[in-house]
């Protein structure tokens, strides 16, 4: 096979796994515009489907965004696209929380009731999915690089950063920092909020500054980036 009938395979499935993730999009538009009368766990793997592949096709937009602007804000941008559909989330059961606080008091719901309290599924959806992007998606990034170069024969010892990764370092330290603070006065407050967000924005203003690199694009990303 020569090397322009490997390149044309290599195109073939880039643009091949791109109509994939739009495609698995398609039924959670319809239902969103539509509103079928579908059974409820269908509708959840349909969205949860459609995310999924929104989700892929952002990731590939942001890495081809690196060659305009830096990778840490084409980054940010991404992170805060991608958790809106749980924030969304989280804004109703935070609505509901403060409705149900209103009227009941602490309890957040009426006495002897057996339902979680939506104070609570507010915060469980929050911190549940941070615990789940730490504890399995960050160290599921490292097995899988563990297992790809055990598989070359070669030996992985650990992730070396790049200098220019210290000033996601220095404002994720300061957030984490931060957060843990919280446990201990027992509650989550506007202030806690405006600290939170104004850790964000002064990252954002920060990597903004940097210079856009040269990404090695790799995938469909690559393919991407031959319209830049």
């Amino acid at each position: 096979m020569t090397a322009e009938e490997t390149e044309a395979g290599h195109r073939g499935r880039q643009r091949l796994a791109i109509a994939a993730a739009l495609v698995v999009c398609v039924p959670a538009i319809v239902l969103r515009l539509t509103h079928p009368d579908v059974p409820h766990v269908t509708e959840a793997v349909l969205f949860g489907l459609g995310i999924v592949g929104a989700a892929f096709v952002l990731s590939w937009a942001a890495e081809v965004a690196q060659l305009d602007i830096s990778a840490g804000l084409a980054i940010a941008v991404l992170a805060f696209i991608a958790v809106l559909p749980e924030y969304a989330v989280d804004f109703v059961f935070a609505q509901k929380g403060g409705h149900a606080f209103a009227e009941f008091g602490r309890s957040c719901q009426a006495a002897g009731s057996a339902d979680e309290a939506p104070c609570s599924l507010a915060l469980a959806n929050m911190t549940g999915a941070n615990r789940l992007l730490i504890g399995v998606g960050w160290s599921l990034v490292i097995f899988i690089a563990w297992y790809r170069w055990r598989r070359r024969g070669q030996v992985f010892t650990g992730v070396t950063l790049e200098r220019s990764h210290s000033v996601e370092i220095a404002y994720l330290a300061i957030a984490t920092a931060y957060s843990l603070t919280l446990p201990f006065k027992r509650s989550i407050t506007l202030f806690d909020a405006l600290v939170l967000v104004a850790i964000f924005v002064a990252y954002t203003i920060r990597i903004s500054r940097a210079p856009a690199e040269e990404p090695h694009l790799v995938g469909p990303a690559q393919w991407i980036g031959t319209f830049s």
